[in-house]
């Protein structure tokens, strides 16, 4: 159990730090490093396959707000409660709050639905493909997994 625990934030770390790179090449306008050369998937192929298209395109944002900050917030605010969750003891005496292993699992299912849904704008309707953002997705996955392996003794109830 510590072990996921630790490759859980591990994880969310790592993608905060990736998160926050897509936010300055968003801001910058510089391109960023894709590593789909020579690589093909699904129907999506080399001259199709383009982080940069994905990333800059109408998808991209949210009410003018880039989806990689939303990321960030995301994955900051998932770190938050798993933390506390870890040390629900010590929090309760001060919050009187007990569910955060409720809201993690609440917040990593919405966030795994937005990540099916861009993925599938990704691939259907942009017929492209970016490599971070099916990496988001898949440890958005990952990290759903992890909250319903780690705190399955509530939802079981």
């Amino acid at each position: 159990m510590k072990i996921l625990k630790i490759i859980f934030i591990l994880l969310v770390i790592i993608w905060i730090w990736i998160s926050s790179y897509l936010t300055y090449t968003h801001f910058t306008n510089v391109s960023v490093a894709c590593w789909t050369e020579n690589s093909q998937v699904f129907w999506i192929t080399q001259e199709t396959s383009d982080c940069n298209s994905v990333l800059n395109s109408k998808y991209s944002e949210i009410l003018w707000v880039p989806v990689s900050i939303l990321g960030i917030l995301f994955y900051i605010w998932i770190l938050v409660l798993f933390l506390l969750n870890l040390y629900k003891e010590k929090f309760n005496k001060i919050t009187k709050i007990k569910y955060f292993d409720k809201f993690l699992l609440i917040w990593t299912s919405i966030w795994l639905l937005m990540s099916i849904y861009f993925t599938f704008v990704q691939l259907f309707i942009l017929k492209s493909f970016c490599v971070y953002c099916f990496t988001s997705a898949c440890i958005t996955l990952i990290l759903f997994w992890f909250t319903i392996f780690l705190y399955k003794k509530w939802w079981l109830k």
